[in-house]
């Protein structure tokens, strides 16, 4: 079989992976709803690499960006509360990596629903900052 199969194959690791890829899929849209607009618009900003205290995003947050930053740490802690309650059976590494993907998984969630015309400029910042 090795002939066969070229490299190394990590099936029990592809396999985690894929499970909690799977796990941070399946809750990371209960979470973003949970989110309030504040720690939503505080996301993008830091996913994006714009300055919090940019107009716009406190705009868009609705508040200024001392409350955007707590907003952020906030949905951060949250999110890493709620899947460190849901998964408290297993070890403390793999709960964080949880966090970690699933945050990720929020972020991405809320990089699609940009639609919103509200948040549009926000995507624009990112473009002219980047150099995009």
């Amino acid at each position: 079989m090795e002939d066969v199969l070229p490299g190394n194959i990590d099936t029990l690791g592809d396999v985690e992976r894929r499970e909690m890829d799977w796990l941070a899929k399946s809750g990371a849209g209960r979470m973003f709803d949970d989110l309030s607009v504040a720690q939503r618009v505080a996301l993008l900003a830091n996913e994006l690499n714009v300055f919090l205290a940019n107009p716009l995003v406190e705009k868009a947050a609705g508040c200024k960006k001392s409350a955007i930053s707590d907003a952020w740490h906030l949905a951060v802690s949250e999110i890493e509360e709620k899947v460190s309650a849901k998964f408290r059976d297993d070890d403390l590494e793999t709960v964080h990596i949880l966090a970690q993907l699933t945050l990720g998984v929020v972020k991405h969630i809320f990089l699609w629903s940009v639609a919103e015309k509200r948040y549009a400029h926000l995507l624009t910042l990112r473009r002219e900052r980047k150099g995009l």
